[in-house]
């Protein structure tokens, strides 16, 4: 009886730690400064006038930032993430990454990707999973 009073117990801890970290889950938006905008599964954009507290539990998040490659790799130490390709198109710079911090990924020929930041002179977008709509 206690054995499965014990099981019942961890059981309930694992589920109510699980709910937690899905609702603190900060996404970019609880880890980077910029322009917040969440796409939902619809593609409907919701542009935010302020840094949303937590995430905005969207498909697609959308940070706009200026700084340049400097600022680009501000995100990637802030998000402790991990380059794992990087791609010129013209005079815009494509970083695909890896960060334990973002929970939803995409698979991609890079790899299993939650993190793309496109690099145009000053202007930098950061996308989670990756990024909605032109940059």
């Amino acid at each position: 009886m206690k054995g499965a009073i014990k099981r019942a117990l961890l059981f309930l801890g694992a589920a109510l730690v699980a709910v937690g970290l899905r609702i603190y889950a900060p996404g970019l938006a609880g880890l980077i400064g910029g322009e917040y905008t969440a796409f939902d599964r619809y593609d409907r954009e919701t542009a935010y006038d302020e840094r949303p507290r937590i995430a905005a539990f969207s498909a697609y998040e959308r940070v706009e930032l200026t700084g340049g490659e400097a600022a680009a790799k501000g995100v990637i130490a802030a998000l402790g993430a991990r380059v794992l390709a990087l791609e010129k198109v013209g005079e815009i710079t494509v970083y695909y990454a890896r960060s334990n911090r973002i929970m939803r990924c995409e698979n991609t020929r890079q790899g299993r990707v939650n993190v793309m930041i496109a690099v145009s002179g000053e202007r930098v977008t950061v996308g989670s999973p990756l990024i909605k709509g032109s940059f």
